[in-house]
């Protein structure tokens, strides 16, 4: 599984550390008026958006480096995380009216987690799966409970 080390990111090579100040400005964005769109990099990043949502909201490594997060003054809340996942990216893709969230009219294309985000610790997060996944209102994935072995 990929999980990568904070202090071996290819961006402080790259950029050096002066430049990698001004990474991944998601507040600073938002509080001019950007509507943030996140999604996956894969193959580049892995394409788990719990990842994404728990670095958002955290601004660590899967390492839980730096301490008290990389750019600590642009970790978004967790509701404005999961708002670039969902109506943020649907804005992106110019279907704002047809999905991004769910109202009346619209697709219901949704994914159940195992949990309530908003009632864990962030780095629980990283351990969250899909227990069902709808796409136009139709289960695509249902996630089949364990059974337990005696």
């Amino acid at each position: 599984m990929w999980a990568p080390v904070f202090c071996e990111h290819p961006f402080h090579k790259i950029l050096g550390e002066e430049r990698c100040k001004y990474v991944y400005p998601f507040k600073s964005l938002a509080g001019k008026g950007a509507v943030l769109a996140f999604g996956s990099d894969h193959p580049i990043a892995e394409l788990n958006p719990m990842r994404g949502i728990y670095r958002a909201a955290s601004r660590l490594s899967e390492d839980k480096q730096p301490e008290g997060g990389w750019c600590p003054n642009e970790k978004l809340s967790l509701a404005d995380s999961l708002k670039a996942y969902t109506i943020g990216s649907a804005y992106q893709m110019h279907s704002e009216e047809k999905t991004g969230t769910l109202e009346a009219g619209k697709f219901a294309d949704i994914a159940v987690l195992d949990r309530n985000l908003f009632q864990v610790d962030l780095e629980e997060i990283l351990e969250t799966t899909v227990a069902m996944t709808m796409l136009g209102g139709r289960i695509i994935y249902e996630k089949k409970p364990c059974l337990e072995v005696k």
